[in-house]
């Protein structure tokens, strides 16, 4: 019983690599790996086969497709989420229906407010270091001058 749970542990660590990339994207040498150890864990194949469709309904190559198609596909994906009983999937399954909008907005042009996200945590941050400023003024024109765009240069 100890060496097969040897050889099991082995197996996962072995392929372990190999179950966080794309299925798609593995060898041809490396694409029996995963199907051979996940025969036997059917929780971790139940997972593994989760993650892969999101990842494909995730893709970039869903952008501006149809709105439809797209939520059609995430509720199929719902459902066997459900069905497995996978705690951290329910999660997953709950946070995207949180920000649906959010992410189905994505899909219609491929845009997102990361520049804007960003932007926001470097003046938390900046607001954090400069913690207990006396002179308002003068910080408000520290920011000003951090945050501003370059001037431009006239030719």
């Amino acid at each position: 019983m100890f060496s097969l749970l040897v050889v099991c542990h082995y197996r996962v660590e072995k392929t372990r690599y190999l179950l966080c990339r794309k299925y798609q994207e593995l060898e041809t040498e490396d694409a029996f790996l995963p199907d051979f150890t996940l025969d036997k864990f059917p929780l971790l194949k139940n997972a593994y086969w989760l993650s892969q469709e999101l990842r494909l309904w995730y893709d970039r190559s869903n952008i501006g497709k149809n709105t439809g198609i797209l939520l059609a596909e995430l509720r199929k994906w719902k459902e066997k989420v459900k069905q497995v009983h996978i705690k951290e999937f329910i999660q997953v399954a709950r946070m995207i229906e949180n920000h649906q909008t959010e992410i189905i907005r994505y899909f219609e042009k491929g845009l997102t407010h990361a520049k804007a996200e960003n932007l926001n945590g470097k003046i938390q941050r900046f607001i954090a270091n400069n913690f207990g400023i006396r002179n308002r003024d003068f910080f408000l024109y520290r920011m000003q001058v951090y945050f501003s765009p370059a001037p431009q240069k006239k030719i």
